[in-house]
């Protein structure tokens, strides 16, 4: 079972946060997208990612009160994963496209950022169109606060795009999901982010940057100034020889 260490004004935040919920209307927030690094694997098991078909994803917060934490994302159980840090945790229940995540904090937080790869997963956004994008991944769900925020208060990155082995990215699968918040955020939130796993364990690589030309080792540039030098060395003895004959 997932624990977490109950405080009185954390229960005053709960009921607050599902109160809200019956409240809330979803609406779009600001979401940003930086293709970053491209990765590839070579399929998507399919459409339905559950919470504990997760772990092994790297969860970063950075606190406001300076510090920094990193926490591994593991399997609770029935269905559910997370992670815990101190004073506050993030998890899923159920199927990501269908369920919410839920960030509950009693400390400060500035930005959370959630990379995917680690836990063979990638976050799966809606396409143009309600298409479904990349083969095997079904329409996604782009990031959007259900409750306990203003959508107005939060930006999310979606970076380092994800294609499939050959292919070139579609735009609709990314493997890091970056989350800020305008101001220090404490409370109980829900947000919509839907996720895929990849097919093979391990599997999803980087890609070179085709724009990025590999530029000589120093070592190399010596050699390849020796030799100039030579043949130019070589070219000058060469043409006082000829002159001399003449």
């Amino acid at each position: 079972m997932f624990s977490y260490p109950w405080r009185p004004e954390m229960k005053k935040i709960l009921l607050a946060g599902l109160f809200s919920a019956l409240i809330a209307t979803e609406s779009n927030a600001a979401v940003v997208y930086d293709p970053g690094t491209t990765y590839e694997t070579t399929a998507l098991t399919g459409f339905l990612t559950t919470g504990d078909m997760m772990d092994g994803m790297t969860i970063t917060a950075f606190l406001s009160s300076g510090a920094a934490e990193s926490f591994v994302w593991y399997d609770i159980g029935n269905l559910m994963g997370g992670i815990y840090g101190t004073g506050w945790y993030l998890r899923v229940y159920g199927d990501s496209y269908l369920y919410d995540w839920i960030l509950l904090a009693d400390v400060f937080i500035d930005r959370i950022i959630i990379d995917a790869g680690p836990g063979n997963s990638v976050f799966d956004i809606l396409w143009q169109n309600n298409l479904n994008g990349t083969a095997g991944s079904a329409r996604g769900i782009t990031f959007s606060v259900v409750s306990g925020l203003s959508n107005a208060n939060v930006t999310a990155t979606y970076r380092d795009m994800v294609a499939l082995t050959g292919s070139d990215p579609v735009g609709d699968l990314w493997k890091v999901l970056d989350i800020s918040f305008h101001a220090p955020y404490s409370g109980y939130l829900r947000f919509k982010a839907d996720t895929d796993n990849i097919a093979i364990p391990g599997d999803l690589d980087a890609l070179p940057d085709p724009d990025s030309a590999p530029v000589p080792e120093p070592s190399t540039l010596i050699l390849i100034g020796s030799g100039l030098g030579i043949i130019a060395i070589s070219r000058g003895v060469k043409k006082s020889r000829i002159c001399a004959a003449r």
